[in-house]
């Protein structure tokens, strides 16, 4: 008997999942973990997605993400608490109204 006919007899009885149901067995790992090569694939994916700036709003010139020779003022980088003139125009990220593709104003998609 073939591994596929013990998985799914009704192909060998020539009947159907009604009449002879899978026989399908899980894995269950007791620590829920995400495999190594998708961890790191999409570690990968995800720094490849990351634009060298942004437009945030219309009031804050763009700014870079990897300014080395910056003041702090003028990049995305660090972790610290951003000035309140920095809030983030979610529409220049994610379609949430039309806008031109050419624009100045336009989505900044990955």
């Amino acid at each position: 008997m073939r591994n596929l006919d013990k998985v799914l007899p009704h192909l060998r009885k020539g009947t159907n999942v009604v009449a002879d149901p899978r026989r399908q067995r899980f894995f269950n790992h007791p620590a829920s973990f995400m495999p190594l090569e998708f961890s790191a694939a999409a570690y990968r994916f995800g720094h490849s997605m990351v634009r060298p700036g942004y437009k945030i709003n219309d009031i804050v010139p763009p700014l870079q993400v990897f300014g080395r020779d910056l003041p702090p003022d003028a990049t995305l980088t660090g972790f610290r608490e951003f000035p309140s003139n920095w809030a983030l125009d979610w529409g220049r990220f994610i379609d949430i109204e039309p806008r031109s593709p050419d624009g100045p104003d336009r989505t900044q998609l990955a």
